[in-house]
């Protein structure tokens, strides 16, 4: 965030401000979003398992994408762990 922030003149806080009135959410909380959606077409599109998706997408693990799925989606999904 800071480099964004600086490159465009702003603070961090004062980024992060104008980004949520914006966009309508938090940065961070958009670029998770943004991920969990890139990880759901990859689901459904890909025979890759959910810890190559994780790694893919900078998640700490396929448990916290596994999570941060279940939470974003509101449902439970078997994933391909080989």
């Amino acid at each position: 965030m800071k480099k964004i922030a600086k490159q465009y003149g702003f603070s961090e806080q004062h980024f992060r401000v104008l980004f949520t009135r914006i966009i309508g959410t938090p940065p961070k909380k958009y670029i998770e979003m943004v991920k969990l959606e890139r990880a759901y077409t990859l689901i459904k599109t890909t025979s890759l398992p959910i810890s190559e998706i994780a790694l893919r997408l900078n998640f700490s693990s396929w448990k916290h994408l596994a999570t941060a799925f279940k939470n974003q989606y509101n449902i439970n999904h078997q994933f391909n762990l080989s």
